[in-house]
């Protein structure tokens, strides 16, 4: 029997709080969801070198980039002059953006999910708009405040899309936490879902190999409908293969 894919999943930087001191860790729903499809989730520390990174990388058969603070606009070329990004990590933008460019290289398995997904079209050349409100105005609110499971808007998923054939069927519903937003598309970065009211894209994939970025959060949703836990089994599948 083949053992179980390793699944790396780099970790955020908490900051410290009057009760705690600050960590690195990963969200327990992105731990339950690798381990729920039948991966092992190895969480990557902040803080490594290079090559101490790309040891750990060595060992993983696939990436999950999760959600998180915004990613400094200085590395798709943009400023923060206006404030609009929010909760910069250097260390963090460090490790995955380093994570991401072997994952790319090699076509290893890669899922992002929310700043994972945005980190995915930086890597590749793209940029993002820093503030959906600013730019669009408020036809449908990425970043409501509601509960972590609870749906807040209509996606469409494009045929002919590899997320199409992991969901099998176009209209869903998903829960939202981005203020942030893709704007142009990374080199071999294509759409694979939009946010049904206001066109923002929801979903973004590459051809040839499984490279799947979405700005909602299915590690929550799987809680309340299993169909979402076809996307990480979809995943694993694919990290199997490794």
């Amino acid at each position: 029997m083949k053992n179980p894919p390793v699944i790396g999943i780099p970790c955020a930087i908490v900051a410290e709080s009057a009760t705690s001191k600050a960590y690195c860790g990963v969200k327990r729903t992105y731990i339950a969801a690798i381990l729920s499809a039948g991966g092992i989730p190895l969480p990557i520390s902040c803080g490594l070198s290079e090559p101490d990174v790309r040891k750990i990388y060595r060992q993983c058969d696939g990436l999950l980039f999760a959600g998180g603070g915004d990613i400094d606009p200085q590395h798709y070329g943009q400023d923060n002059s206006k404030g609009l990004s929010r909760g910069i990590s250097p260390e963090r933008d460090a490790l995955e953006l380093t994570l991401a460019r072997f994952c790319i290289a090699d076509q290893k398995p890669l899922l992002g999910i929310c700043r994972g997904a945005q980190l995915l079209n930086i890597v590749l050349g793209g940029t993002l708009i820093q503030d959906l409100p600013e730019r669009l105005g408020n036809v449908v609110n990425h970043r409501p405040g509601y509960g972590d499971s609870d749906t807040a808007h209509a996606i469409s998923v494009e045929s002919d899309t590899r997320l199409r054939r992991i969901l099998a069927k176009q209209d869903w519903q998903v829960n939202s936490r981005h203020h942030q937003g893709l704007d142009r598309l990374g080199e071999g970065v294509m759409v694979s879902a939009r946010s049904e009211k206001d066109g923002v894209i929801e979903a973004i994939e590459c051809a040839g190999w499984f490279c799947v970025g979405v700005q909602w959060h299915p590690e929550d949703l799987c809680a309340v409908d299993p169909c979402w836990e076809a996307l990480f089994r979809s995943f694993i599948t694919a990290c199997s293969s490794q």
